[in-house]
């Protein structure tokens, strides 16, 4: 058995797994706004919650640009108060006794779609993961692409064109769950949305304001696919992550406007938000087998 802990701006989750099947419920709570000692108390609390005699190894799944090997952040967003610098193997490791395996975020969705979503069957896939940021993963001939320097899938700081008045920005400024404000801010002169749950609202309501800002958040979406996708041409490519779990409807129907497009089949999650949490506790069995 094996643990998976993802770690992200909004929330902490973990999960107990035996093999490919989870053992209980997913346990979850609201990531610490303090420091990271905090965060990886809280962690470390999750998985006390769960753990049993039976569990050979840990795997935790964190924003940022992570060294693997050492588990060392590298470099990080905001979106986790001070999180640049922090060590994820050696407290969580030592508490438990346990070896730690820990990797981004978004390459940890991408192998839990490889094993138990959208992208079983296959063998080359791409994800995104649209939450509080942007994340992505790549799954080539059924493996994780990584490196030392979590370099391998930051497809949040890709370069984006300037399509609604914002200059020059990143995808992440606009994919991610703030990049909906982001875009009415650019697009409204009195933009009625204060939260991305308004602005899918207004979507979902068809109003003027909410189509609007679908339109360009949708043409962002279909030129980062379209990026990415000359790098390593996909079997598959998977939307994902917490924004797009609570929006289903809305991102089915932008993946099936954009489909005619590409080549390959762009699929929603199965896994709903908890693609993280699974892909670090497959990692653990992976990296303790």
């Amino acid at each position: 058995m094996t643990i998976g802990v993802d770690i992200g701006g909004t929330k902490i989750s973990a999960v107990l797994m035996d093999g490919i099947s989870v053992i209980g419920e997913i346990l979850s709570i609201e990531t610490p706004k303090t420091n990271p000692n905090d965060i990886i108390s809280a962690a470390i609390h999750l998985i006390s919650e769960i753990i049993n005699p039976s569990v050979t190894a840990i795997g935790i799944s964190s924003c940022g640009n992570i060294n693997y090997a050492t588990g060392d952040i590298i470099s990080a967003t905001d979106k986790v108060k001070e999180w640049k610098g922090v060590n994820l193997i050696r407290p969580i490791s030592s508490h438990f006794s346990l070896p730690v395996f820990v990797e981004n975020d978004g390459s940890l969705a991408a192998y839990a779609e490889l094993l138990l979503g959208s992208g079983k069957g296959v063998s080359n896939l791409i994800s995104i993961t649209i939450g509080t940021g942007l994340g992505g993963g790549i799954i080539y001939n059924s493996k994780l692409i990584q490196n030392e320097y979590g370099l391998q899938a930051n497809f949040h700081s890709i370069p984006a064109p300037d399509l609604c008045g914002c200059g020059e920005r990143s995808y992440e400024f606009y994919i991610s769950g703030v990049g909906l404000i982001n875009i009415a801010n650019a697009l409204l002169k009195l933009n009625p949305f204060s939260k991305p749950e308004d602005v899918m609202r207004g979507i979902t309501e068809n109003s003027d304001s909410g189509i609007q800002v679908l339109t360009v958040y949708e043409k962002y979406l279909t030129l980062l696919i379209s990026t990415i996708s000359k790098v390593i041409p996909p079997e598959v490519f998977i939307l994902g992550g917490g924004v797009v779990a609570k929006n289903k409807t809305i991102f089915n129907n932008i993946a099936s406007e954009m489909q005619s497009l590409f080549p390959f089949p762009i699929k929603i999650s199965t896994l709903d938000n908890n693609a993280g949490a699974l892909g670090a506790a497959l990692y653990a069995a992976h990296g303790s087998s």
